[in-house]
């Protein structure tokens, strides 16, 4: 697959310790991540954070002032690992239908991490940090998938005559309708990328006769991973 662009890096925490800042993100992502995706948001004090990560107050406040600053630290970690992470493992596959399923196996992932709590509290009360992470992901989408398509035309797997922006802007709206979905907390008539149904549906509707035996000779394997 072609070199991608370099969509995101660290966003600018406009913070005057960022180094330390991101030290601590990066030593204790994975329990921060846990409370947080489990628990929600709101319900989660400073005290509490401190208990979970077996660190003094004093440790955490001196380089974050109030938990917004570490929420906002937190949510932004995680889209640059769930960046890396994407781009690695497409890289990894050799055609574009291997990297359009590692890739719709990943949306629907990221789709189910997150909590109703969690998604629901960002939401209400951090509406500007939702826009912002819903924003680089929207971006992240439409670029990956838009290099894609354009590879699989190449190789003679998805038909020459489909718009790859169009398409890509369905991909999109599938996963951000499921975030929304998921933050109103509505459980019914949601757009998840673990629908193979659904999946089904887009490769046959853009896939060449080829492609579409590559998909068919794959998809057995691709849900039994979802």
């Amino acid at each position: 697959m072609p070199e991608k662009p370099n969509h995101c890096g660290i966003i600018n925490l406009n913070h005057k310790h960022l180094n330390s800042v991101l030290m601590i993100i990066e030593k204790h992502f994975e329990v921060l991540k846990k409370i947080f995706w489990r628990d929600g948001i709101k319900c989660l004090t400073m005290e509490n954070i401190c208990h979970c990560l077996g660190i003094a107050k004093k440790t955490l406040y001196k380089d974050f002032a109030n938990k917004k600053e570490l929420v906002n630290a937190l949510f932004y970690e995680d889209f640059k690992r769930f960046r890396r992470e994407l781009l690695h493992k497409i890289n990894d596959r050799s055609d574009a239908i291997q990297q359009l399923c590692v890739f719709f196996d990943l949306l629907s992932k990221r789709q189910n991490s997150f909590s109703y709590a969690t998604l629901g509290d960002l939401r209400k009360y951090y509406p500007e940090l939702q826009s912002e992470i819903n924003g680089l992901e929207n971006r992240l989408i439409m670029e990956i998938a838009t290099l894609i398509l354009k590879q699989g035309i190449a190789e003679k797997n998805f038909r020459e005559d489909i718009v790859p922006e169009r398409i890509v802007s369905i991909f999109s709206f599938h996963y951000m309708s499921g975030i929304i979905l998921r933050s109103n907390q509505i459980h019914q008539n949601q757009f998840s990328f673990s629908d193979t149904g659904l999946l089904d549906f887009h490769f046959r509707s853009i896939s060449t006769p080829a492609g579409l035996e590559l998909w068919n000779s794959r998809m057995a394997n691709f849900v039994s991973r979802i």
